[in-house]
């Protein structure tokens, strides 16, 4: 569902995208190049700096609406298996099955070729984040946080399977809808480390704050985890007894 004005509202269907506006609903159809088995990914939608109206089916053709003619014409190819487009600031981000894709909008209308920043296995969604990070969603059971700056990521230490969406409340709460139902994460409340030594008894915890390290230790082994944005990396072993 994408919400271009107050009264008009474009939904994604198998074969077709529909505009409801005001009191009356017009339905636009594709060839069955388009035709999908599912409503939530068959298309999506977005605008240019120009507020030139786009959507993308699944399989990745871009067609532009034609306000004049009132039609949508094939524009332009994305890389195949779209899950989601969003346009964040200048950029629009095409988050397909083999990855995330980036695009910068020019400022005359139209976009850039878009090109592939994270091999992200199944991502789904895309929510932008405080401090310049970014959620991605994946159809797995792992989820990821990217920092564009510097083209680095890493997995979340949770195991949440299939998500479709997040949303980000002005509170920062992130709230993911998954196959399990919704999830809350908060940043900075509890942090679980999940990892192949969780099964041995872990003796003490110890927190390096200068250096934000978290060091816990079993009966044998001290191990260490480094503490970014308030959730722990995998943990490293440091000492074995």
């Amino acid at each position: 569902i994408y919400l271009r004005h107050e009264n008009e509202c474009w939904i994604g269907e198998p074969q077709s995208v529909t505009l409801l506006k005001g009191n009356s609903i017009q339905r636009f159809p594709f060839g069955k190049e388009d035709l999908t088995p599912q409503f939530l990914r068959s298309f999506s939608f977005f605008e240019d700096a120009r507020q030139t109206l786009y959507c993308v089916s699944y399989f990745g053709r871009v067609y532009k609406f034609n306000t004049v003619e009132n039609k949508f014409e094939l524009f332009a190819h994305f890389p195949i298996d779209v899950n989601k487009i969003e346009r964040i600031d200048d950029s629009l981000w095409i988050i397909t099955e083999d990855g995330v894709y980036q695009s910068a909008l020019n400022k005359e209308g139209g976009f850039t070729s878009p090109e592939r920043k994270y091999a992200i296995p199944g991502a789904s969604c895309i929510q932008p984040l405080a401090r310049g990070r970014y959620f991605v969603g994946t159809t797995s059971d792992k989820q990821y946080i990217i920092y564009p700056q510097d083209g680095t990521m890493f997995s979340l230490p949770y195991t949440i399977k299939d998500v479709s969406s997040a949303y980000l409340t002005n509170d920062n709460d992130l709230w993911i809808s998954s196959s399990d139902g919704l999830v809350l994460l908060q940043e900075n409340l509890f942090n679980a480390i999940k990892s192949e030594e969780q099964a041995k008894f872990i003796e003490s915890i110890s927190e390096d704050s200068v250096q934000n390290i978290l060091y816990y230790a079993t009966t044998l082994d001290l191990f260490a985890s480094r503490m970014v944005d308030g959730i722990p990396s995998k943990p490293q072993l440091v000492l074995t007894v």
